[in-house]
């Protein structure tokens, strides 16, 4: 991987695991987190010194989400059948958890909350507990982003070929969107 110095464009090789497909970084303590799909790990990236470490995760880890609040790293693994490694970021235990056939991980660190697609809808993880909750929505549901500040998630959907928008907030009304239903689960929150 190259780490490039914003201020000078000099530039840095770190080693990272075989075929790095995800990166992401904790702003608040300089590290950086990259998810190595055929190694089956994380190389965690020191920032300010470039050294290196490895944590184990499921197999195929090919998203990674962040709260850099709690401190905690959401690595999501496409092996079968699917799942979830949170890493602490303090001492780098895990623990891992069960969300299906996963493609796209989202951080809400405001609510505490961990969005996680998968074939059989959108998976909510509880960031404080690790409870999941499946929101079963589409067949193919792949990328997902969230606006914070309205609490709406956008969720795509292959076998549709449509955006869906979802309100976390509970009790919200159905709309109409892009041709398509809004729904406001109320486990969405």
């Amino acid at each position: 991987m190259t780490v490039i110095d914003g201020k000078t464009n000099a530039t840095a090789t770190v080693t990272v695991g075989n075929y790095p497909v995800a990166v992401a970084v904790n702003s608040s303590t300089h590290m950086v987190y990259v998810a190595n799909d055929l190694s089956g790990n994380v190389t965690v990236i020191n920032g300010i010194t470039n050294a290196t470490s490895t944590v184990s995760t499921a197999a195929y880890p090919d998203a990674v989400g962040i709260n850099s609040q709690t401190n905690k790293i959401y690595v999501g693994s496409a092996g079968n059948p699917g799942s979830v490694t949170v890493i602490d970021g303090n001492t780098n235990a895990t623990t891992t958890l069960s969300v299906g056939a996963q493609e796209n991980v989202v951080v809400d660190q405001l609510r505490n909350k961990v969005y996680v697609t998968n074939l059989a809808g959108v998976t909510v993880i509880d960031g404080k507990t690790n409870a999941t909750y499946t929101a079963p929505l589409y067949d193919e549901t792949f990328a997902l982003a969230e606006n914070v500040l309205t609490n709406q998630l956008y969720v795509l959907d292959l076998a549709n070929d449509s955006v869906n928008l979802f309100s976390g907030a509970a009790g919200a009304t159905p709309v109409p969107f892009l041709n398509e239903l809004m729904i406001a689960p109320s486990d969405l929150r």
